[in-house]
């Protein structure tokens, strides 16, 4: 079992926190004074332990620690310099792993006390009053930056816990899918193949002493056949068909979870279009939203549909922070958006700079009729 005097979720700050020991040290051992060196080594190293201990503590003990902690940069504030109080942002709650009810609020009472009694006892009276010392900001920063890294660190939790909903959400309608398409399958060409196989089966009883009649048979399994494969279109038609407005309407409740403004301009002048190619430019739609959703770090993200007797555009544009169009991030995504528009015989464009992206759908009208 091993065992490590440095806890793992300070980990991310450990540099920081060498740099700045590095600087704590350099300035309590230059500071000119008659404390001895082996006095200030050993007042730096033993606030360093408590400041350790406060790391792995966080009841009574966390406060005592940065109480004795205190004491000792104060000693160090009268002997040397007043600046050194600066160091005390060592005992700050980065982590959010201290209970703001006592302990973290009995801490920042110390800290404001320590302040004070460095103020009255080491600050010469010409560097004037408090407020315009250092200490004052850095007094701002020791007391705020627990419930701003509260406030970072519980939305970044948020934010995890939204990815793992919607994860379990895309399981969970993929598991619906599964269970419609077997409901369909069972409903529709269970039926008809049992059909098939009990004529199959009178025809091969019927073969040799009826002939006509096994016939007759064949015949009605050729023509169940060709209502099976009927079957089997329709279902793939019910399965595959999306709307425009329906995929508008999730995109709405999408963009609803997050702080993107979305809007949509000309729905209601989207023409009639066949099953077919209104889904490939459903399709495309999500997958130029989703991909803007996920990568584009947009403020706005804006849809509209424009028509008229040559064509039929639907342009996705947000104001993001775009993105390499040969990047290999989206490679995938924007070629399934090319691959359904030659499916639908239109085409689809994509632009992206610093400033945003914009994929532009269209459709030629002509050729839209003629399928």
């Amino acid at each position: 079992m091993s065992f490590s005097f440095y806890p793992d979720y300070a980990k991310r700050f450990l540099i920081l926190e060498l740099v700045s020991i590095v600087f704590f040290f350099f300035n309590v051992l230059t500071f000119d004074n008659e404390v001895s060196l082996v006095m200030r080594i050993a007042v730096v190293l033993v606030i360093l332990g408590l400041y350790l201990g406060t790391l792995w503590y966080f009841d009574v003990r966390y406060v005592l620690f940065s109480a004795l902690a205190f004491i000792l940069f104060i000693y160090l504030s009268i002997a040397l310099h007043y600046y050194l109080l600066l160091f005390m942002l060592f005992f700050t709650d980065f982590h959010k792993k201290v209970p703001i009810v006592p302990t973290l609020l009995v801490q920042q009472v110390l800290i404001v006390m320590t302040h004070v009694v460095v103020y009255l006892m080491a600050v010469p009276p010409a560097d004037g009053s408090y407020f315009t010392t250092v200490l004052f900001p850095v007094l701002l920063i020791q007391l705020m930056v627990p419930y701003v890294s509260r406030t970072v660190i519980r939305a970044r939790e948020l934010r995890e816990e939204l990815e793992d909903t919607k994860s379990q959400l895309d399981v969970y309608v993929q598991e619906e899918e599964r269970n419609r398409i077997a409901r369909e399958l069972h409903d529709t060409l269970g039926h008809t193949l049992t059909m098939m196989k009990v004529k199959s089966e009178l025809a091969l009883f019927y073969i040799d002493n009826e002939p006509e009649r096994a016939k007759a048979e064949m015949t009605d399994v050729l023509q169940t056949t060709r209502f099976a494969s009927k079957q089997v279109r329709e279902v793939v038609t019910t399965l595959r068909f999306t709307s425009i407005a329906e995929e508008m309407e999730h995109a709405t409740q999408l963009f609803a979870t997050n702080e993107m403004a979305f809007s949509v301009d000309g729905i209601k002048d989207v023409p009639a279009l066949s099953d077919v190619i209104e889904t490939m430019v459903a399709q495309s739609l999500r997958e130029a939203l989703v991909n803007a959703y996920k990568h584009s770090q947009a403020k706005k993200i804006y849809v509209s549909f424009h028509v008229d007797e040559e064509q039929f555009i639907a342009r996705v544009t947000d104001n993001g922070v775009g993105f390499e169009e040969h990047s290999t991030d989206r490679g995938n995504g924007l070629h399934s958006i090319h691959e359904r528009m030659k499916l639908a015989k239109g085409k689809a464009s994509v632009h992206s700079s610093p400033k945003g992206t914009i994929v532009t759908l269209t459709i030629h009208r002509g050729k839209e009729e003629q399928r």
